[in-house]
Parts: structure tokens; C-alpha cells; sequence
């Protein structure tokens, strides 16, 4: 059943239908947006024999490096206006961002103030397993770190995510916060232990698209927006609406739109206002910037590594955005066929390097 199938096998069953009706000029919207590398190429080789068989593509995308390596001629269109129309060639990559956003960005490399010193064990997890998913998985993420965890798909890194947040239950292992042993095997399990979880697909999994954009932020937090008489006390929530719409710059005019409003940036921040309203010990982002813009992407990044500098919280992303995962994880592992075949700070490597681990790990064991 498609339902059944992940983000990325939706959108290459997609991409799939597209190019089988033979079409004159194909429209592909974010045609990459969750897919690893290797499907890109992919794909990329595909576009080119199109091209080269008559075939015009219209090839609408935020990822810059992509425009660049497919692209002949590019459009920028901002708040609703051209803002530009350039040969690929004819430009660099900061000229392009700022085109895009309005503003100059320039995201630098993260190295937590709390790395030279001995930080105390927020999240452990020893030898977890999941059967036809992943086995023998250990990490330890200290006070004011980030993790990334990185590997192609179908490497179990999300059957890992949502095993730590109890949507799957572990066959194995042990997992602990702030040194106590702790059981997950519901989300429930998981938010008592404060263990947030920003999932891969916020139109599937992490909105209420009809509901109000102050509705989806508080839903998680609904407990502490209580009377003493156990009703929602209006005040509260219209001040934690608010708050969030403020705190992560989320442009809405109030909380009444509803979700589906707002742009992909836009509502993943309200995600991730709403599990950050649960003040979380543990926060898990899986494909935390997928399909979201460039200036979005800079604000989620900023968030995060500001939520890490208060020293409190133990954050990991799962990604297989290798810029992503190098820029903004002080401590990087390599998952593969279900197992880490590659543990990293991100000042051992560069982001070519980690690629190439990425990819020879896969390699190693096709060729096992």
C-alpha cells in the first residue's frame, strides 16, 4: 500500500509516474526532498537523458547545490515576485541565498562551548535492538552536544528515532536519562521521561493541518495549560502561543490560521514549538530542515545550537543532509544496515570525507 511506504519511496513512486507518461515537459516540485544522494544521482542521470531525448524540465527546488549541478538557467521567485533570471553559470552560491532570502547567511561550524570541558551524561542508550531493523546501538549524548546520526535509506535510522520516542518497542537494550534507567514503550512512556520527537513528515505526522496554528502548538503541552479546576485556562494558552510564534519567528499574523497557511518552514518550526513546549530532556529531530527553505533551514539550525548552549538538553538529528549533520552535530555516527559503522567528532572529517564513509560503509557490505 503506498500509505505503507516511506517519504522518499512515495516521491520516487511519484517521479517514477511522471517520467513513465512520456511527457514533452515534466514538472518536478521538490523532486529531492527526501531522498539520500545516491537517489539523486540518480535521478539526475534520468533528467539528463531526458533533456537529451527532447524533453524540457521545469525543475522547482530550494537545495542550492542541486540547481547549480542540474540547472541551465534558474528563476528565484520571493514572496510571491521574480526577483531574478540568470544563467546557473553566471552565479555564486552567496549571491543565490541572498536572492532567495533577502539576507546575507552565512552558516559557520558548530563546536559546543561544553566540548573541552566534562560535560554530565544527559541520554544513553546501550546495545538497543530492533528486530528486521537495527541491532547493538550505543550512544551517549552529554550536556550541551549535538549528535547526528547519519546513513542512506533503509540504513534503520528512523526505525531507530521512533523506537527512542516509543512508536516501536525495542526487543533490547537499555535506555537512560539524566543516569536513571528508563522503560519506552509508548510515546506516552517517552513524554513522562520528557523525550521529544520532531518526526521526518510534519504533513503526515506532525500537524493537525486543519487546526489553528496556536492549537498545534500547545496540543503536547495541554497539561500545563490547565485551571485548578482541570479547563483549559485561555490566558495561558493564548500567552504560550504567542511565546512560540515569537521565540521562533514564526510569520503569522496570530495562532487562528489554520497550519496548512503557513509555508514548510513555517510549520516545521511550529512542530518544533510544539514539543519545545514540553521543555524536553531529550530532543530527537528526524529530517529536522526536509523541505524547507534555505533562510528556514539558517532559523532551525540557530535554534537548535542555541537550545544545546544552555547545557540542559540532549539533542540529536538523524539526516542524511551531510551539510547538515557536518555544520551543526559536534559528535557524528554512521549508521548501516541497521549497525554504527562509524563514530566521529565533526572536526575529524569534512563533509567529502563523511560522504565517502557514508557511501563505502554501504559498498563494504553489499560486497560482504
Amino acid at each position: 500500500m503506498l500509505e505503507d511506504l516511506s517519504v522518499a519511496d512515495k516521491q520516487l513512486a511519484a517521479i517514477a509516474r511522471a517520467i513513465l507518461n512520456n511527457a514533452r515537459l515534466i514538472i518536478m516540485d521538490e523532486p529531492t526532498s527526501a531522498l539520500t544522494r545516491k537517489e539523486v544521482d540518480k535521478l539526475f542521470r534520468v533528467i539528463k537523458k531526458l533533456q537529451a531525448d527532447g524533453s524540457s524540465i521545469l525543475f522547482i527546488s530550494h537545495k542550492l547545490d542541486e540547481v547549480f549541478e542540474i540547472a541551465d538557467m534558474f528563476t528565484v521567485i520571493r514572496n510571491g515576485k521574480i526577483i531574478v533570471t540568470e544563467k546557473a553559470e553566471s552565479i555564486d552560491n552567496s549571491s543565490f541565498i541572498y536572492y532567495m532570502t533577502g539576507r546575507r547567511i552565512e552558516e559557520d561550524f558548530y563546536r559546543p562551548e561544553t566540548m573541552d570541558a566534562a560535560p554530565a551524561s544527559i541520554f544513553k542508550v546501550e546495545k538497543l535492538c530492533l528486530e528486521n531493523a537495527f541491532e547493538d546501538i550505543s550512544f551517549e549524548v552529554s550536556a550541551g552536544e549535538i549528535l547526528g546520526i547519519t546513513g542512506l535509506l533503509g540504513s534503520g535510522r528512523t526505525e531507530l528515532a521512533k523506537t527512542l520516542f516509543g512508536l516501536f518497542t525495542a526487543d533490547s537494550g537499555s535506555i537512560y536519562v539524566e543516569g536513571s534507567k528508563v522503560e519506552i514503550k509508548t510515546p506516552h512512556d517517552a513524554l513522562l521521561n520528557k523525550i521529544a520527537y520532531v518526526p521526518e513528515d510534519r504533513l503526515t505526522e506532525g500537524l493537525f493541518l486543519t487546526q489553528p496554528i496556536g492549537n498545534n502548538l500547545v496540543v503536547s503541552n495541554i497539561d500545563s495549560l490547565l485551571t485548578n479546576w482541570k479547563t483549559l485556562d485561555a490566558g495561558k494558552i493564548k500567552g504560550s502561543v504567542a511565546r512560540w510564534i515569537s521565540e521562533l519567528s514564526i510569520k503569522a499574523k496570530d495562532g487562528e490560521d489554520p497550519a496548512y497557511s503557513l509555508s514548510g518552514g513555517n510549520q516545521q518550526k511550529v512542530v518544533l514549538g510544539r514539543w519545545l513546549g514540553i521543555e524536553p530532556k531529550v530532543l530527537i529531530l528526524n529530517l529536522p530542515t526536509l523541505g524547507v527553505d534555505i533562510g528556514s533551514k539558517f532559523d532551525i539550525h540557530t535554534i537548535l545550537r542555541g537550545l544545546s548552549s544552555r547545557g540542559d538538553i540532549a539533542i540529536i538529528i538523524i539526516s542524511d543532509d551531510i551539510a547538515e549533520v557536518h555544520k551543526n552535530c559536534s559528535h557524528i555516527l554512521i549508521i548501516d544496515r541497521g549497525r554504527i559503522k562509524g563514530d566521529y567528532a565533526n572536526t575529524d572529517l569534512d563533509e567529502h570525507q563523511l560522504a565517502a564513509l557514508i557511501m563505502d560503509e554501504r559498498k563494504e557490505a553489499e560486497n560482504a
